[in-house]
């Protein structure tokens, strides 16, 4: 899901366990997907858990372009106690929001630990 090109979308959350990263991942088909990694609190170079499956990607009518583009494309992200909501381009037209849990991202991410 992430074979063509990855990048970093809007500023990584900081929790005890280290920088929740919040980014995008392209395939071959020019599909944009959301994926999540963590981060080394002291070394943010080195990666400690990374997601293998997106964890949000383009479902709604506005996530598609006219002209064909697959799109949903994270740009901020605004915590509120355990809520994070993230806003994201949708179909290169629109902005979206999607909110989740940060305790169960962080537990989703940690079974993905890189060793």
């Amino acid at each position: 899901w992430e074979e063509h090109k990855i990048g970093g979308s809007g500023v990584p959350i900081p929790t005890d366990d280290g920088w929740l990263m919040i980014y995008h991942g392209v395939d071959r088909a020019n599909e944009y997907r959301v994926g999540i990694a963590l981060l080394d609190r002291e070394d943010p170079t080195k990666v400690i858990a990374r997601s293998p499956i997106p964890i949000f990607e383009p479902a709604e009518p506005i996530d598609f372009a006219d002209w064909g583009l697959k799109c949903v494309f994270p740009c901020a992200n605004v915590v509120i106690g355990d809520e994070v909501l993230m806003y994201y381009g949708c179909g290169d037209n629109h902005i979206g929001l999607a909110t989740f849990s940060l305790k169960k991202a962080m537990e989703f991410v940690k079974q993905y630990r890189i060793q």
